[in-house]
């Protein structure tokens, strides 16, 4: 909280600066166009007067315009050296903060060194001018999160005793109502690894923030934070329309955490395309025998969206029993677009049945020449008799795909 009030009044103190700066400006444009100076303690004789007075008012317009504007100009070029000056800086000295804290780390998680609370004290302490500003605490939190992100080993409790050890807790929360939006990603990100929900809320209004960025990482942290999957079919995706990357963020974040109490049901009979396609893609890792899911899901294969398609077709075809599948992909493939029909036929190799191996061979006469290679990929692996009935076939691309098919297996 005291941080929020010291960062708010920051910026009223930067806005009341930016204000008090232009009315100081309008001030002694107004007065150097005046016979005289009113100082504190006695009017000072206007050396310029005389000067401007011989010019139109727009011409006085015009100077002032441009003495703002070589103000602004080398306000900018100083700025730039300044902050081109400290972005080297800081480079350099978050290589040697990741250097030195990749170390530590390493031995901790990986080696016996560090193993007690006394080690881990006496490092501390040792490095303890390397745990106060920014910077090297956010180059630590971010090296650890790498490691996270590498090591399949969950670590997080290891990391909570080490930043209590440190005395690191309130310094890591405060990042997440930074003004810099880095930070704050990257406060979601270790509390959410933490499994910190302390924080829940200001994650939600994250979740709603127009910068795609900070939306991004809200929705992935509040997956790993959340216990079911309230968020995920009631909050997210709400006000903002997913986009393929938070589809991509979504669905990672939620396999790679074993979120997999969802209810992706709700996620099917959504109105939102991104949520039904992340209902598919989880579909396919938690399967239920009810027909009210697989019907959902194929209530799908004729959507107008084409990614959403082949994944309703990637789903059924890994959820539905063998005979059902066929019959499904007889009454269906011929109303999908080439793209589907290569999503089916290479979501049906293993569909070992004459019934559907000879629809195959019927229609292959009907596609591009694309899909012909891959229904005599089925027909090499399953039944090698219907294949060779296509090799003097009339259609010449279908002879093409048979050569190219007979060709490949040939140099295996």
């Amino acid at each position: 909280m005291a941080y929020r009030i010291l960062n708010s009044i920051m910026w009223i103190l930067l806005m009341l600066l930016s204000v008090g700066l232009i009315i100081l400006f309008i001030y002694f444009a107004y007065y150097f166009y005046q016979p005289e100076i009113n100082l504190i303690w006695h009017k000072a004789p206007n050396p310029f007067f005389l000067v401007l007075r011989s010019y139109p008012f727009w011409v006085y317009l015009i100077v002032c315009f441009t003495v703002l504007s070589i103000i602004f100009v080398c306000i900018f070029i100083a700025s730039s050296l300044y902050y081109s000056a400290v972005r080297k800086r800081t480079s350099k000295l978050k290589l040697k903060y990741t250097r030195l804290f990749t170390a530590f780390l390493s031995d901790l998680f990986l080696t016996d060194k560090y193993q007690t609370v006394n080690d881990k004290t006496h490092f501390f302490r040792i490095h303890k001018r390397y745990f106060r500003t920014r910077i090297q605490i956010a180059t630590f939190i971010d090296t650890y999160l790498q490691f996270q992100e590498t090591i399949a080993v969950n670590l997080s409790e290891n990391f909570l005793k080490l930043i209590t050890l440190f005395n690191l807790h309130q310094k890591i929360e405060t990042y997440l109502y930074h003004r810099d939006t880095d930070d704050r990603i990257l406060a979601m990100k270790i509390l959410s690894y933490l499994r910190i929900n302390t924080h829940n809320q200001k994650i939600i209004e994250y979740a709603e923030s127009e910068n795609i960025a900070l939306r991004t990482e809200a929705y992935a942290a509040l997956i790993r934070l959340m216990d079911s999957g309230e968020h995920l079919t009631n909050f997210i995706g709400e006000k903002h329309s997913l986009s393929i990357l938070d589809f991509n963020i979504i669905v990672n974040a939620v396999l790679k955490n074993n979120k997999m109490n969802i209810d992706y049901r709700a996620l099917l009979a959504s109105k939102q395309t991104r949520k039904n396609m992340i209902g598919l893609i989880l579909a396919k890792y938690k399967y239920r025998r009810n027909r009210n899911n697989l019907t959902l899901i194929i209530n799908h294969i004729d959507s107008d969206d084409e990614y959403k398609r082949q994944l309703a077709w990637e789903a059924l075809l890994t959820l539905v029993p063998e005979e059902d599948a066929v019959d499904l992909i007889i009454d269906e493939f011929e109303k999908q677009t080439d793209d589907s029909k290569l999503t089916i036929i290479k979501n049906s190799q293993n569909i070992i049945n004459p019934q559907f191996l000879s629809y195959l061979q019927s229609v292959i006469g009907n596609q591009s020449l694309l899909i012909k290679i891959e229904i005599m990929r089925i027909l090499y692996d399953n039944d090698i008799n219907l294949l060779s009935s296509l090799e003097n076939s009339e259609d010449e691309e279908i002879r093409m795909a048979y050569n190219e098919i007979s060709n490949i297996y040939l140099l295996m």
